[in-house]
């Protein structure tokens, strides 16, 4: 949310000294590295249950983009295609429904998406000087936008019909079930920011340039809690990944 990452540390728990799997946990962790410019500056490693925490740092030149933004009148947005991690975690969990017919490359774009997700580095970077607020998706698009709606102090309006689905998604046999992953399904990583009107040319330039699907999802009105189709959410609608 417009910060470039420079550092991270790692704590690494495994049951047993592996070196095989360590090697190639290195590699790729070592290549995640080069891409972003990463250094990998300190942390520990200790025997027990596997986990794996990162903490990750970096720096902005212009100030990052906080939840506590929005204004009245914003447009709402996203960047990508939401609910692709929620479904192949159904996939990878055998709860899809059996009569989903996916090509290999359909089945692979969705597991790229939950194994692989990309930060939206660039994309924050440019929104410094163009959106009011952001956050990224990860616990779900309604959740996510009702915590921008808490922090800015205004309401968000979300037309259903807006949200950006892939292909793939869209040949699920399930209507309700595609709508349940795209707006509480989370793990997307996309972006979710506010932008005045006057902006939209800007986005829509940005959009070309980055190579990144952005879509204009719904407003920002005077008010609190999230409307979805004209409607107040209901708790279900807005419940996502709850932490605790």
């Amino acid at each position: 949310m417009g910060v470039r990452p420079k550092w991270l540390t790692l704590s690494l728990c495994v049951p047993a000294y592996n070196e095989v799997w360590l090697a190639e946990f290195s590699r790729e962790l070592e290549q995640l590295c080069t891409q972003y410019s990463l250094a990998l500056v300190g942390g520990d490693t200790v025997r027990g249950n596997l986990c794996i925490g990162f903490t990750v740092m970096g720096t902005s030149d212009n100030g990052c983009m906080l939840r506590s933004g929005a204004q009245a009148k914003d447009d709402i947005w996203v960047s990508g295609y939401l609910g692709n991690a929620a479904a192949a975690l159904a996939l990878l969990q055998n709860t899809a429904h059996t009569d989903w017919s996916l090509t290999p490359s359909e089945r692979q774009v969705l597991l790229e998406a939950f194994y692989k997700p990309k930060p939206q580095i660039e994309l924050g970077l440019s929104l410094q000087k163009i959106a009011t607020s952001a956050i990224d998706i990860s616990d779900g698009l309604l959740a996510d936008a009702g915590h921008v709606a808490k922090r800015s102090g205004v309401g968000l309006a979300v037309n259903s019909s807006d949200i950006p689905v892939a292909q793939s998604l869209l040949s699920y046999p399930e209507k309700k079930r595609i709508s349940d992953w795209t707006m509480r399904g989370g793990d997307d990583y996309e972006l979710l920011f506010t932008a005045p009107e006057h902006q939209r040319k800007n986005i829509h330039q940005l959009s070309k340039q980055l190579g990144i699907n952005l879509s204009r999802i719904g407003y920002v009105f005077n008010g609190e809690g999230i409307l979805l189709d004209g409607a107040v959410a209901s708790e279900q609608q807005l419940a996502g990944y709850s932490h605790f």
